[in-house]
C-alpha cells in the first residue's frame, strides 16, 4: 500500500552543503528532483540525479546538495518525488494477469496521482485579498477599475471621460509650483503642469535677455578699451621706430669708426711689412740701402757695379761658352750609334745616347779634361730603357763615384764627376 502522506519537502538554509531530511519512502535516486531558489534574485536552480546525494540511515533518509551561492547565503530548497511514467507491464489476453506486476503498476499510478495533485496545488495562485464581482446587471455599461485603496471599482465611460478631461486639464493648467495630483497620474514629487514649465521657461527667457543686454554693454566697453589700447600700441610703435633709427645711426657711426681704425692699423702693418720685405731683399742681394747695383765681385765672369739682369746675363754667357769654371753637358746634339771619345771641346755639349741602340756602346772621357780641381762634368741618361755604366780605370780608384770604381746610371738619372786622377773614364751603354 502507498501511504497517503506525500508532500513536496520545503526548507530554507544558509549551509553548504544543504541537508534536507525526507519523510516518505522512495525507490531510488532517479525518483528525486531538487530545486533551489535564490532568495535575493529569485533565480531557480534545478538539480537532477548526479547533482545531489541521498543518505540512508536509521534516523531517516536525507538529501545532501550544494548551495549554489555558497555558505552564508539563504536559499529555498524543494525536494520532489519523481515516479517513472513508463508502463513496464502489458496485459495479454492469452496469459493470466500477474498480481505483482499489477500491484506495482497500481502503486506507480497512485504515486503519479499524488505527485500531479501536489505539483498542481503547489503552483496554483491563491489571493490574500479576495473580492466579489458584481452580477451582470450591475456590470452593464461599466468599466472595472481600482480605487486608491486597491479595491475594485466599476465606473461608467462618462465618469471615466470626465475624469480624463479633468486630469488632462490638470496636466495642462495646474498652477505654477503646484504638483499634479496622484489621481491624475502625478508622482507627487516632481510632476508639474505644462503651465508651470511654461512660466519657468519664460522666467529663464527674461533672465537670458537681461544677461544678453548686459553682455552687449560689456562688449561695447571692451571695444572702446581695445581701441584705446590699439592707439597706445601705435604710439609705442612710433617711439620704437624712432629709437631703432637712432640706434641704427649710432651703430653705423661706430662701425665706420671701427673700419677707419682697422684700415689705419692695416696700413701701418702693410708699411711695416713692406719695409721688412725691402730690408730682406737688400739682405738677399747683399747690397746696402739706397744701392742701385750689385757692387763688386771677386771674379772676372760678372762685372762690378751691374744690375741683377746684367749679372745673370754674364753667368748665362759664361756657361754657354764653357768657360774655365768647369764643364756641363747641356741638351744639344745626339751621338751617333758608334763608340765616341768626349774631349775638352765637348764640355759644352751633351752627347746623348741614341733613343734605342741595338748594341753596347762606349763613350770615353779624356781624363785630361778633369785634371784640374776646379773642373767637373755632369752626365745625364736620357734614354727610355738603357742603363749607363760609368767605369774609371786607374791605379788608385780615387773616383768620387761612391765606394767602388763603377756606377750604374739608370734612365732619367744623372751623376757629376769632379777632379779625377785617372788613366781612363768610360761610359758604357748596356742594351736591355
Amino acid at each position: 500500500m502507498i501511504a497517503d502522506d506525500y508532500s513536496i519537502i520545503e526548507a530554507t538554509s544558509t549551509a553548504d552543503p544543504i541537508n534536507v531530511p525526507i519523510s516518505w519512502d522512495f525507490a531510488g535516486l532517479t525518483e528525486l528532483e531538487v530545486t533551489i531558489q535564490d532568495n535575493t534574485l529569485g533565480t531557480i536552480y534545478k538539480y537532477t540525479d548526479g547533482d545531489f546525494t541521498v543518505t540512508l540511515n536509521q534516523a531517516g533518509d536525507e538529501v545532501d546538495c550544494e548551495n549554489p551561492l555558497g555558505s552564508g547565503n539563504s536559499v529555498d530548497v524543494k525536494v520532489y518525488r519523481i515516479s517513472p511514467k513508463t508502463q513496464t507491464y502489458g496485459p495479454n489476453e492469452n496469459e493470466q494477469l500477474d498480481a505483482d506486476a499489477l500491484e506495482s503498476a497500481l502503486d506507480r499510478a497512485v504515486k503519479l496521482n499524488q505527485e500531479i495533485a501536489k505539483t498542481f496545488l503547489d503552483s496554483a495562485i491563491t489571493s490574500a485579498n479576495a473580492f466579489e464581482v458584481p452580477d451582470k446587471v450591475a456590470r452593464v455599461g461599466k468599466v472595472l477599475t481600482f480605487d486608491s485603496g486597491g479595491d475594485p471599482d466599476f465606473q461608467t465611460t462618462a465618469d471615466l471621460f470626465a475624469d480624463g478631461i479633468g486630469y488632462a486639464t490638470e496636466w495642462a493648467n495646474k498652477a505654477e509650483d503646484s504638483l499634479v495630483s496622484t489621481a491624475a497620474g502625478g508622482d507627487g514629487a516632481d510632476d508639474y503642469s505644462a503651465l508651470h514649465h511654461s512660466a519657468k521657461a519664460n522666467a529663464q527667457r527674461v533672465l537670458a535677455e537681461t544677461a544678453v543686454t548686459d553682455a552687449q554693454a560689456e562688449v561695447v566697453n571692451a571695444q572702446a578699451e581695445v581701441a584705446n589700447a590699439q592707439a597706445e600700441v601705435v604710439n609705442a610703435q612710433a617711439q620704437v621706430t624712432l629709437a631703432q633709427t637712432a640706434k641704427t645711426a649710432a651703430e653705423l657711426a661706430q662701425t665706420n669708426a671701427e673700419t677707419a681704425e682697422t684700415n689705419a692699423a692695416a696700413s701701418a702693418a702693410s708699411i711695416a711689412a713692406s719695409a721688412s720685405e725691402i730690408t730682406s731683399l737688400r739682405t738677399l742681394s747683399g747690397t746696402s740701402a739706397s744701392a742701385n747695383d750689385l757692387g763688386t765681385f771677386t771674379g772676372a765672369t760678372i762685372s762690378d757695379n751691374v744690375t741683377v739682369k746684367a749679372a745673370l746675363q754674364a753667368l748665362e754667357t759664361a756657361l754657354e761658352a764653357g768657360g774655365s769654371g768647369g764643364g756641363y753637358l747641356p741638351t744639344a746634339e745626339e751621338s751617333s750609334d758608334t763608340d765616341y771619345t768626349i774631349v775638352s771641346g765637348d764640355m759644352s755639349k751633351l752627347k746623348k745616347l741614341p733613343s734605342s741602340s741595338s748594341t753596347n756602346r762606349t763613350w770615353t772621357i779624356d781624363p785630361a779634361t778633369l785634371n784640374n780641381g776646379d773642373e767637373w762634368v755632369t752626365i745625364y741618361n736620357e734614354t727610355a730603357s738603357q742603363r749607363l755604366l760609368l767605369e774609371v780605370a786607374d791605379d788608385t780608384t780615387d773616383t768620387f763615384l761612391g765606394s767602388g770604381p763603377r756606377l750604374y746610371l739608370w734612365p732619367g738619372n744623372s751623376v757629376t764627376i769632379g777632379y779625377v786622377s785617372a788613366t781612363e773614364i768610360k761610359i758604357i751603354s748596356r742594351v736591355g
